[in-house]
């Protein structure tokens, strides 16, 4: 898969959240241990455009720098900070990435009932001030942010979660080591890292 990414500031994001067979290739090319959900060690072809889950912090972290080192570009796991920058815009307060009013068609939370995660980007119309799809619902994503306790920032609500954990400003602690099928993760790049 390609990596798509959006202007914000210092730093670019993903549009969308790692997929499962962007993820897939990373497993295939380093043996990385595959998502436990994957049957045989690949991800059910239904799933390819969905978020991987079943990623632990630790997950995340080397596919950033498996991605960085393929592309020669540093890749990271967003900051809470750039996270949260690219869910809101920098024009104002909002709750959600489209404005203060919740909408269950903007976004795959418990409200909309699918009861799992849904392809990346098929929300445009729950996109941020800077174009960025799903950064409320689908899947909580994993931060490079931790906190005191050692465990990571978790941001955006998933579909298991209510619409109040999908506001832009809620947040999870998290433990690096665990995996769950409501976590995945997008990527982050310094800008003046080339395309």
């Amino acid at each position: 898969g390609e990596f798509r990414a959006v202007f914000v500031a210092a730093f670019r994001i993903a549009r969308v959240p790692i997929t499962n067979a962007q993820y897939d290739l990373f497993v295939r090319a380093t043996n990385h241990p595959p998502p436990d959900h994957w049957e045989e060690g690949r991800p059910p072809k239904e799933l390819n455009s969905h978020p991987v889950v079943y990623v632990s912090w630790h997950d995340a972290v080397a596919y950033c720098d498996w991605l960085s080192q393929i592309t020669g570009k540093k890749v990271a796991l967003p900051t809470e900070e750039q996270w949260e920058k690219a869910a809101r815009g920098d024009q104002d307060r909002r709750a959600y990435p489209w404005g203060d009013v919740f909408e269950k068609m903007r976004c795959n939370t418990w409200e909309l009932g699918i009861r799992g995660t849904t392809p990346v980007g098929i929300f445009p119309t729950g996109a941020s001030p800077y174009g960025v799809p799903d950064m409320s619902g689908n899947v909580w994503e994993w931060t490079q942010t931790r906190r005191d306790d050692g465990n990571y920032w978790l941001r955006g609500g998933s579909w298991s979660n209510l619409a109040d954990l999908a506001r832009v400003s809620s947040r999870v602690g998290y433990v690096p080591g665990n995996s769950f099928d409501v976590l995945g993760f997008r990527v982050a790049a310094p800008s003046g890292s080339g395309n």
